[in-house]
């Protein structure tokens, strides 16, 4: 409880005990992050977010946005689990976490491999290419570590929080009593 002047205001964090009352942390640190790592996982597969978007648009420059989009993946995901390791509460889901980290480490040097270039020397000209066997198996780990980070993120109450809803005629109840009773 804070006072701003004479008038009492109430920091639903600190009144509820529970940390995903804080929205727009979480809005923004993860629920955002993974809708994103959903719509670059779209664009590592189709090279565009829309299949209107495919037209018109050349092979090459779809070839450079699969392979950013595998790399902004990467990244997102990498960013989610550092923005929300100090929040996850079980030692097992915080391991798995570690263990998360560790996987999209390893990946990098997959990740960079992927491009390949070919060099037509006769007319000097420049093509880049996937290697789609390694990109699948990138893109197919970091589908999986995807999924494998919603568990102890839900283990947090940091997607869906596992407290009761709050009944506000309650809570105003309990503060007035508090209050009352100097507690």
């Amino acid at each position: 409880m804070a006072r701003k002047s004479d008038v009492m205001v109430f920091d639903p964090v600190s009144e509820t005990g529970n940390w995903n009352v804080a929205q727009d942390f979480v809005k923004l640190k993860v629920m955002k992050p993974l809708y994103e790592i959903g719509q670059y996982a779209t664009k590592a597969v189709f090279g565009v977010d829309e299949m209107e978007q495919a037209f018109g648009v050349a092979e090459e420059t779809i070839v450079h946005l699969r392979i950013e989009a595998i790399k902004h993946m990467h990244h997102r995901l990498t960013m989610l689990i550092n923005d929300t390791v100090f929040a996850i509460k079980k030692p097992k889901d915080l391991e798995k976490m570690k263990d998360i980290l560790t996987t999209l480490k390893s990946l990098l040097p997959f990740i960079h491999g992927m491009k390949r270039t070919i060099v037509n020397q006769r007319d000097n000209t420049r093509l880049i290419t996937i290697n789609e066997f390694l990109f699948d198996m990138v893109l197919m780990l970091l589908n999986q570590l995807r999924s494998d980070v919603l568990t102890p993120l839900n283990n947090s109450d940091l997607i869906f929080t596992s407290s009761d809803e709050i009944d506000p005629d309650e809570m105003l109840r309990k503060i007035q009593e508090d209050i009352i009773h100097g507690g």
